[in-house]
């Protein structure tokens, strides 16, 4: 949920705040503008870094991106991917994105992961990723028109029922004390 989103955020924002040379952070929950195009999803974060300036530190954005990289590998439930700023101030997406199409999916998901292995075992490549790793579960419904009819229901009432069953409803909540 976002809300989880938001909470392993905040960890990662004290992380990062820890590193002495770290000036400001911004953070995105929810969105990520890396790769092809934006992506607006519950469950990715953005958070731009700024240093101190480079002369007032020993050590580059690079190196600092890599330590990031590393304190973030130790937190469980984190895929943390490193992107400098370029002179526009906009995160540099990946240098070399290749894009695989066909007509079956499951032959392409094949040559995907075919040449993700091979790029993988280049020395020098790092964050070697396929776009779709990040995709959710889709679960398609064939409703009965005609049952639900007969049952006196609207496509809008089987829908509502399907997302809290699906997501759930806190719409209404009882607190009392902690629990």
């Amino acid at each position: 949920s976002i809300e989880q989103t938001n909470e392993m955020a905040r960890k990662v924002e004290a992380i990062i705040s820890s590193i002495p040379d770290v000036e400001k952070i911004i953070t995105n929950v929810g969105a990520s503008s890396e790769g092809i195009s934006s992506l607006s999803t519950n469950n990715s974060t953005e958070l731009l870094v700024r240093f101190t300036d480079k002369s007032e530190r020993s050590i580059s954005t690079d190196l600092y991106g890599q330590k990031i990289k590393a304190l973030l590998a130790n937190v469980p439930g984190i895929k943390a991917r490193v992107a400098s700023v370029g002179m526009t101030g906009a995160a540099t997406r990946t240098p070399i994105q290749l894009l695989l199409m066909g007509t079956n999916t499951e032959n392409v998901m094949k040559a995907a992961d075919m040449v993700q292995t091979i790029i993988k075992n280049i020395e020098g490549t790092s964050d070697v990723r396929l776009s779709t790793e990040d995709s959710k579960p889709e679960l398609q419904l064939d409703i009965n028109r005609q049952k639900l009819s007969e049952l006196g229901l609207t496509i809008g009432e089987v829908g509502q029922a399907l997302q809290i069953a699906l997501t759930g409803n806190d719409d209404a909540k009882f607190r009392d004390g902690s629990d």
